[in-house]
């Protein structure tokens, strides 16, 4: 792990996404292989510390928050590149559903990786208004366009926006192609 989380932090993380609603789909963010419900799952979940261009367009959650959530063949074991900005995890949950609503059950959650806010890149330099319009705060995570740009096949007009935010970023992680 980048760095252990503290008990006050797990318990922290914990309450604010056990029973959290998720997407009504449930597909893996990064493939779209199907995500089964009552298997562990992986999810990376976030929590905004400080991004005040962000903060200045519109108010992301204070509290951690679901960001993506990960199939078997998607699951990592660290987060790399990790961003300044953010509290970021990676968590195994349990999806739950009641009358086809899919929540979080993050009773017997384990953190796989924990970055805290200070370590890792500074968030590419995209428009807060994209995050807005796409309500994606996702999209200032460094993992998050490293996979978009890993398995972009050409197709929609949002990569080459993507692409122009990563070119004018000032700390652009190596491990990241574009």
């Amino acid at each position: 792990m980048a760095d252990t989380p503290s008990e006050l932090d797990i318990i922290q993380l914990r309450s604010n996404i056990h029973g959290e609603h998720v997407a009504e789909a449930h597909v893996c963010d990064y493939c779209g292989t199907e995500v089964k419900i009552g298997q562990p799952v992986q999810y990376d979940v976030i929590r905004v510390a400080d991004l005040p261009n962000i903060e200045r367009i519109f108010s992301p959650p204070s509290e951690w928050h679901p960001d993506a959530v990960r199939c078997q063949n998607c699951n990592i074991d660290k987060i790399d590149p990790a961003t300044d900005g953010f509290d970021e995890a990676l968590v195994m949950v349990h999806l739950n559903e009641s009358n086809g609503i899919l929540s979080i059950d993050a009773s017997s959650m384990t953190v796989v990786d924990f970055s805290p806010n200070g370590d890792g890149y500074q968030p590419p330099m995209f428009s807060p208004v994209l995050m807005s319009q796409f309500e994606d705060l996702g999209l200032a995570r460094w993992i998050r366009v490293k996979h978009l740009l890993e398995f972009d096949d050409g197709s929609g007009d949002v990569m080459p926006i993507i692409r122009k935010g990563v070119r004018k970023s000032k700390d652009i992680p190596p491990n990241v192609e574009f």
